[in-house]
């Protein structure tokens, strides 16, 4: 017998257990501090790439680039829309049966 053919989830509790997650996440990406160091160990991988404009492209990403994408990334993320889009938060009441989106 599986898990997901017993008692049917709480679906405000999957959804609010969602979007608490996407929300701590973005916390995390927009105020992580050791990011930009972690991404300074990459300069290595930089000098090796063998053509000057992937070079330069990587020394952007490693100089800041990539923390700016980040922050940018995490702006744009709707947690709720996030959720509904992979089927933990729903518009319909009451809850949907998640044994048929499951399967």
């Amino acid at each position: 017998m599986s898990i997901l053919n017993t008692d049917p989830p709480d679906c405000h509790f999957l959804c609010e257990l969602c979007t608490s997650t996407v929300n701590a996440t973005k916390y995390i990406m927009d105020n992580e501090p050791f990011i930009p160091k972690i991404l300074k160990n990459f300069m290595p991988i930089c000098y090796m790439l063998p053509k000057l404009q992937y070079r330069k492209i990587c020394y952007h990403l490693v100089d800041g680039g990539a923390v700016d994408i980040i922050h940018e990334l995490v702006n744009k993320i709707n947690e709720n829309n996030f959720c509904f889009h992979i089927g933990l938060c729903h518009n319909t009441i009451p809850c949907p049966s998640f044994q048929k989106t499951m399967t």
